[in-house]
């Protein structure tokens, strides 16, 4: 297993500052196949929609060339989002 973490700094034109906080576990399956476990937190919308509204999850799973990219993303009263992405590799 692998553990990545990121942080990043954000000063935008239209907002004040803000920081994400983001991690992904990996797990090998065996030979070039393996799941990504994510899960990160946007500090932009915080104060509005708390920590529900600003938490986002998903997983990741490779199969040789191929991979399946899932995300389950939160956005306060407009609802949330699944984000779905299907990928070969070259």
């Amino acid at each position: 297993p692998e553990l990545s973490i990121l942080a990043e700094g954000r000063l935008p034109v239209d907002h004040s500052p803000y920081v994400i906080l983001a991690g992904e576990y990996r797990f090998a399956l065996g030979g070039s196949s393996g799941l990504a476990l994510r899960a990160g937190i946007n500090f932009k919308n915080y104060d509005e929609l708390g920590f529900a509204g600003a938490f986002a999850s998903g997983f990741g799973l490779k199969f040789g060339d191929w991979g399946f990219d899932y995300a389950f993303v939160p956005y306060g009263d407009l609802g949330a989002t699944h984000r779905v992405t299907l990928s070969r590799g070259i």
